[in-house]
Order: structure tokens, then sequence, then C-alpha cells
């Protein structure tokens, strides 16, 4: 079987080496491209990473996807669901995890979701899947060491269920979480994989 390639569009590189490392098993090779988005002021994790996909795929013509992350903090002091879809400008580019924290440190009530998206594009076939997953903001940080973490959320971020944030989780802790909670990457995968059975069916 012939493999096949995509593009990832991204220049975060701890989260292109799990999009390889998750295709790897189904042949796919993955080639990272660095691509200047003018995102969409909208507040809509889905419609952001949907328009990027076809917008790029318009420029480069060739099989791509695209992964953004949202994050809601529910009771964020006088804004609700902060940041959303604007992660990276809105708190990582300013106020940092450190400000989040002081900003948050008299919040009782530390509920929080983390959402990915991945767009796929081939000309042909445009799907999007989505994942989330409830958890709690931690008071204090856990500085990320593993080089694998591709987000800063993941030192501040402790996922339903567990006692810990992503940061200090062992391998077989984050394996289990993987399992009980398929991120929109995993899901693709399970799709992808899906719909090459049929076409070798097919031929």
């Amino acid at each position: 079987m012939t493999e096949d390639e995509l593009l990832f569009l991204s220049n975060n590189y701890a989260k292109l080496a799990e999009v390889k490392k998750k295709l790897e098993q189904l042949d796919v090779t993955v080639k990272s491209r660095n691509f200047e988005f003018k995102e969409l002021l909208e507040n809509d994790l889905f419609c952001i990473t949907a328009d990027k996909a076809i917008l790029a795929y318009d420029k480069l013509l060739k099989p791509l996807i695209v992964m953004d992350t949202a994050f809601y903090i529910k009771n964020y002091p006088n804004c609700p669901n902060f940041p959303g879809a604007f992660i990276k400008t809105n708190l990582l580019d300013t106020i940092g995890i450190d400000g989040l924290l002081k900003n948050m440190r008299n919040v009782n009530d530390r509920e929080c979701l983390l959402k990915e998206c991945l767009a796929y594009y081939d000309g042909d076939n445009f799907k999007v899947f989505e994942s989330g997953k409830w958890g709690t903001l931690a008071y204090e940080k856990y500085e990320d060491t593993n080089a694998t973490l591709y987000t800063k959320l993941f030192e501040v971020f402790i996922p339903e269920g567990y006692k810990k944030t992503v940061s200090e989780m062992s391998k077989e802790e984050k394996e289990e979480l993987a399992k009980d909670t398929p991120n929109a990457l995993s899901l693709f995968a399970t799709w992808y994989k899906e719909e090459r059975s049929k076409c070798l069916v097919k031929k």
C-alpha cells in the first residue's frame, strides 16, 4: 500500500510530533508547513479551524489538516468563559499563566473546559473533528519539563476525575486519559483509517 501524504499547518513542533506518531501507524507521511493565517475574530473554535483549512487548501491544493485549541474558564472574573478560542492573543501573549492564576486566586469555582478541533480538507472531503474535556484550574502551575506537551495550559489544567495537572501525570496516566477521552486527532485517525479501507475495497 502506498503512503498518503498530509500537510500539517503548524509551527508547534511538539504538536507535530504527536500528529506524526499517531498517523505513522496508518502509513501516512506528515509534513509540517508554516502558513500565515488571518484568523477570524469570531470566538468559535469550529468556525476558526474550518476556515483555516479551507483557506489553506485554496492556496496549497494539497490534502491538509489544521488543529486548534480553546479554553473556557467558567467563572473568570468579569469575563465568563475566558479566553475561549483566543488562547494565544488574549492569554499567553498578554497576562500569561502567572497572570491567569493571579486573577483567579479568589475564585473557588474553578471549573473549565479544554476543547480541541481538527479540520481536514483534500479538495473533495471536508471533515471537522471536535473533542472536549472538563476539569478544574489548579491554584499553582506545574512547570512543564516534557517537550511533548504542546500547550502551556497543561501546567494548570486538572482533568475531571484526576487530582493532578496533565503536566504532572506519568506516561501511563496520560495514556489512560487519552483512552478515557479521545482527542480530535484520535477521532480523525479512526475516520481516516475507515475511509482508506473503503477505498481499498472499492478497488
